[in-house]
């Protein structure tokens, strides 16, 4: 903690004043800070405020030298001294602009991204209730839970533990002649408001759903339903209900896990008979609590809980679930839970984007460093100059860094404008929402750190470098030969190009990875295939004659009712076969007859459910290879066998028949025992169109629906592009690698431009002789390009490695992947681009200087 001074301001910022400003506005500039800091109590308030008082007007008049005027920190001068630098000032400020723009971007995206959920104002009190389940060896975490859990905890655990509940569902919402097909209506408790810190711009908090007939809108909702009109006791219907308008939520501080528009009590829910059933999971279950201590002791009652309320039930399946809680403010980054109905973000997106771009502004630091530590010979006279005049090493040394300081600022200030103007462009490339607020307090305060901490990373050495050349020495020419830092210079040429020859590599893995994925034989068709949800009673009730008239257009080839398609909801059971002790633990799907020949799954043995048999329908079940295996028996064996499913209902089935596998989840995860059962309750119609007339059957669907389904809008989309959704995380970082690879690659050719132009520049009398011995222009390309060739070579080595590592680590999210071994020359390929593109730019700007005049040469010196 910082200490503070009788006046209530910390030392440090008493120092700054009483040793910059001027002496005569010292007291006023004390005296505001005091009243503001204890007006306001913000400890960010009074230092943003501090450092606008060390402004030009405030500060004193700091002379390097009362002796002499020339050392006198003059901005003109610096000016000139860059403008004297020409190419270089160029290339540094370039550079630097390059690297800010990555580095604004970041900063705005991960501040939001931790953001996530911190405007409750008791959000580190909060726990969301987790099951936890294993399927066959492999545990996991279960993100919904059942009705009774949350009030059965208040009951066992009474003054301890205060919960409240909450649901995601879609529905058509109605007023007056207006209605619209809302995706994000959320079901949630009474006590919501309370629980939580959504803001409320109209409503009581504590009594806004109190009636199973309330209703709160967003603003924004408010505008599209109501317009100008008082949104406050408006009627609306959904669900087949009427709802009165008790509220309106005001716009949320910062991002939140829950995604809604409209809440509706869950009283309105409380009259199902589901809601009291332990085993029907699909709300969110929150928990407060008052003290850490009721936490933890809560916590080591969850096993007990759960035996009391499910012992029976769990002695039946003969397997255990069991309950964790999970910190509200890890619920966003929480990407390794099933069933979640709550919005998450990537962490693993987050450290890499913040990876690369501070990779990229360490390859502008190391080009500014590289850059001044080659122009030191040709500032040297300068530099002995000034020690000869009485200019002392630390004076030196500060109008050098303000140098730095000037490139660093022009870069800060063109990277905030071009920021603007190209985030629209970064959205759109890595896939994600990121607004800019320049009037974050804190974006000031992280400004200027980055300022100091790039000033002094990039200019303390090339500073301290010039500042200590000896005059005597630098007068008679001896220092002028461009070899001070020598070693330092090139093992920043060799990091840069190890990031740049490490991220061309893992772009091109991850790319051969993706194709990978997307070429891969998935065991199912996806092309032409259109999934329909099935989200209302009335089409519900007419599913079959939904799918008789969709079969009578020739556009549509075959149809089926499931309750989850291909990477979408596939439950979890235990299956009893007849003869077999141990229960299979296995993933379910309810469909109906067609699902095999609709989606083009292969059967390997026994048969299809078939129509002629009258037994199948609720009577029979297909298996796949995994299960077979997991089995460990053989198909005939199998085939024919009746298995019971405990706890959800009381029929025999028996299996008839055997399917190829297929991934029916993401390649990230292996392919685990299925079941597929011939009825139940579906959720999806899932729709093969014949090649071609893709517009033809869609328009087909739309019309029987319409036919069918009054003022309910048809919600569909295509299987294949649901699927790639299932990889969006990992898209958007293939194109963070793409995107900066690019970048990192230009800025080291970048450094290498201004080196080759630097050194070509100093040589150019050497070269001239040689040219005039007979040298060849190839020869003396090949002089200039020998020492970059060797240093590129040194960072391929370095870095081929550490790229290995990476993207060995970054495969292991897929259980289905390439073998790295396979593709060894990709890494000999990210080198050979680097040095294909290091050696054209040095080429390009070597030219000139090798197709000289001798003559030219030789009297320019």
């Amino acid at each position: 903690m910082e200490p503070y001074n009788q006046k209530g301001l910390p030392r440090l910022a008493l120092l700054l004043i009483s040793r910059l400003c001027k002496h005569d506005l010292q007291e006023e500039i004390l005296g505001n800070l005091e009243e503001s800091f204890h007006n306001h109590g913000s400890k960010t308030r009074l230092w943003r405020e501090c450092l606008l008082y060390l402004r030009p007007s405030c500060l004193k008049n700091i002379h390097l030298s009362s002796q002499h005027p020339m050392f006198i920190f003059n901005p003109l001068l610096t000016i000139r001294n860059l403008r004297k630098q020409g190419m270089n000032t160029v290339i540094n400020i370039a550079g630097f602009t390059i690297g800010l723009l990555c580095v604004f971007f970041l900063y705005f995206y991960v501040s939001s991204e931790l953001k996530y959920d911190t405007f409750h104002k008791d959000y580190h009190e909060i726990y969301r209730v987790l099951r936890t389940a294993e399927m066959n060896g492999s545990p996991f975490k279960i993100g919904v839970t059942s009705g009774p859990y949350a009030r059965a905890l208040e009951t066992d655990f009474e003054g301890k533990i205060h919960t409240c509940r909450a649901s995601l569902e879609t529905s058509l919402v109605k007023y007056k002649d207006k209605q619209f097909f809302e995706e994000h209506i959320l079901f949630a408790d009474a006590d919501f408001f309370t629980f939580f810190s959504y803001p409320l711009a109209t409503g009581n908090p504590e009594s806004v759903l109190s009636q199973a007939n309330n209703v709160v809108f967003s603003k924004a909702l408010a505008r599209k339903y109501f317009g100008d009109e008082d949104p406050i006791g408006q009627i609306i219907e959904t669900e087949g209900e009427q709802f009165i308008v008790t509220g309106v939520m005001d716009k949320i501080p910062s991002k939140s896990h829950l995604e809604f528009d409209i809440i509706l009590p869950f009283a309105f829910l409380d009259k199902y008979e589901w809601m009291s059933n332990w085993w029907n999971n699909g709300l969110i279950t929150y928990a407060k609590f008052t003290s850490p201590k009721d936490r933890q002791y809560v916590e080591g009652q969850l096993q007990w809980f759960m035996e009391k309320y499910m012992g029976d039930d769990f002695d039946q399946t003969k397997s255990r679930i069991g309950l964790v809680l999970e910190p509200l403010s890890e619920t966003y980054f929480a990407s390794d839970v099933r069933y979640d109905l709550a919005r998450h973000g990537d962490l693993t997106s987050v450290y890499i984007l913040a990876m690369v771009a501070v990779a990229i502004l360490f390859i502008a630091c190391f080009n500014y460093v590289n850059m001044s530590v080659a122009l030191s010979f040709k500032r040297a006279r300068e530099v002995g100059i000034r020690k000869i005049m009485g200019g002392k090493k630390g004076r030196l040394i500060v109008q050098f860094l303000g140098e730095s300081l000037m490139v660093i600022l022009v870069a800060v200030f063109l990277a905030g404008g071009l920021s603007q103007l190209f985030l629209p462009l970064f959205n759109s490339l890595f896939g994600l929402e990121v607004t800019y607020n320049w009037s974050d307090p804190n974006i000031m305060l992280f400004i200027g750190a980055l300022v100091a901490l790039v000033v002094l990373s990039s200019g303390v050495y090339p500073a301290i470098l010039l500042s200590s050349f000896k005059p005597l020495r630098v007068m008679k020419g001896e220092m002028i030969k461009g070899t001070k830092g020598v070693f330092i210079r090139k093992g920043l040429v060799v990091t840069q190009f190890v990031i740049a020859i490490f991220l061309i590599a893992v772009t091109f893995l991850v790319t051969i990875q993706f194709q990978y994925m997307k070429n891969k034989e998935l065991g199912f068709d996806q092309e032409s295939i259109i999934t329909i949800d099935i989200n209302n009673g009335d089409i519900r009730k007419q599913i079959d004659t939904f799918k008789e008239r969709l079969l009578a257009n020739p556009a549509i080839e075959s149809v089926t009712a499931v309750s989850g398609e291909p990477g979408g909801f596939h439950d979890g059971a235990s299956l009893q076969f007849s003869g077999i002790e141990e229960q299979l633990k296995i993933r379910t799907l309810f469909a109906d007859y067609d699902f095999l020949e609709t989606l083009n799954v292969q059967l390997v043995e026994g048969r299809d459910f078939d129509r002629s048999f009258g037994s199948d329908m609720n009577g029979s079940v297909l298996i796949n290879e995994k299960a077979l295996e997991e089995l460990g028996i053989s198909a005939e064996e199998v085939l024919g066998q009746t298995v019971k499913m405990p706890l959800w209902d009381d029929y025999n089935r028996k299996v008839v028949g055997i399917v190829e596998d297929y991934h029916f989840q993401s390649l990230k995860s292996p392919i685990e025992p299925l079941c597929i059962v011939l009825g139940g309750r579906p959720r999806k119609v899932v729709v093969r169109v014949q090649a071609g007339s893709l517009n033809q059957g869609l328009e087909h669907m739309n019309n029987t629906w319409e036919e069918l389904i009054d003022g309910f809008p048809m919600n569909y989309s295509f299987l294949d592009e649901s699927l790639s959704r299932l990889y969006e995380n990992e898209q958007k970082q293939h194109h963070v690698f793409t995107t900066f690879s690019v970048i990192s690659l230009f800025l080291a050719t970048l450094g290498i431009f201004g080196l080759v132009t630097y050194s070509a520049q100093r040589r150019q009398k050497e070269f001239g002789i040689r040219k005039v011995l007979g040298a060849s222009v190839g020869e003396i390309l090949s002089l200039i390009s020998k020492e970059f060739t060797i240093l590129i070579l040194l960072a391929f080595m370095v870095s081929i490695p550490l790229a290995w590592l990476f993207v060995t680590n970054w495969l292991e999210a897929f259980s289905y992947r390439i073998a790295l071994e396979d593709y060894w020359y990709v890494f000999a390929a990210s080198g050979i681009v680097s040095l294909v593109v290091a050696l054209l730019t040095i080429g390009f700007r070597s030219l000139g200087v090798a197709l000289s005049n001798p003559s030219e040469s030789i009297r320019c010196e």
